[in-house]
């Protein structure tokens, strides 16, 4: 029988389908350029997020694309996709002293999307004062839905700010001297006794040897890898790690 549904009725109707939709109608149509990217010399060996394999083959960048695909529904659709990624990823956000950052704590969660990591952080942090969740005006009005479903509580006392502040002109991974700019304007906003937190991706080798790609890397860099015959990096576990290089995120 044959599934009739549109994207948009699916991401509105739960967040497995739009991630269904985000996988196959996007993410998998990209792969049909790979080939000739690839045989591009200059780009296959390029570390810019516009020699990734997804703005070769659509002719834009990953948010640029997102701000005009399906008639507008592609940002919502991408959030929504994202609410369900979430949902499966097992992450110990108590493993960080957040009591020992004192009383009143101002947190700013920089890109912070739809706010749902700041969702997570309250519960074991209660001498958080304010918590600020920055990211793009479009961005930020789709966040009010989260927020209404997740604790419009938290919002109406003002201990969630939800703030569009553009604090670049999009959200990618940017190179090592856009990443520079970027914290030294956060270095600039905040007080001296601020302590900032970066939340990266180590895109692990997927073979088992290694050879001495290792040798005076940095602590954490080439984690243990799974066992055979699993991939070392865990394959399909980590399939979303890839898909963000892949995209140029």
């Amino acid at each position: 029988m044959a599934i009739k549904t549109s994207q948009e009725e699916c991401s509105d109707r739960r967040c497995q389908a739009a991630w269904v939709g985000q996988v196959n109608d996007v993410t998998y149509k990209a792969s049909v350029g790979m080939f000739d990217l690839f045989r591009d010399k200059k780009r296959v060996k390029s570390y810019s997020r516009e020699d990734a394999p997804f703005p070769f083959a659509y002719g834009k960048g990953f948010w640029d694309w997102l701000r005009i695909a399906n008639g507008g529904r592609g940002m919502p659709n991408f959030m929504k996709a994202m609410q369900f990624t979430n949902s499966l990823m097992m992450t110990d956000l108590s493993c960080y002293p957040w009591v020992d950052l004192g009383p009143d704590v101002i947190l700013v969660d920089v890109g912070g999307g739809d706010g749902s990591a700041v969702a997570g952080i309250l519960p074991f942090a209660s001498n958080i004062l304010r918590a600020f969740v920055q990211d793009r005006p479009g961005v930020i009005e789709l966040a009010k839905s989260y927020w209404n479903h997740q604790n419009s509580a938290l919002v109406q006392s003002g201990r969630v700010i939800l703030q569009a502040h553009d604090f670049f002109t999009e959200q990618p991974v940017w190179s090592d001297q856009e990443a520079i700019t970027i914290m030294r304007h956060l270095n600039d906003a905040v007080a001296g006794h601020s302590r900032l937190l970066v939340q990266d991706i180590v895109i692990s080798h997927a073979c088992h040897d290694r050879g001495g790609a290792d040798s005076n890397a940095m602590n954490g860099a080439y984690p243990p890898p799974y066992p055979a015959p699993l991939p070392a990096n865990g394959g399909l576990a980590n399939e979303n790690q890839l898909n963000a290089g892949y995209s140029g995120r």
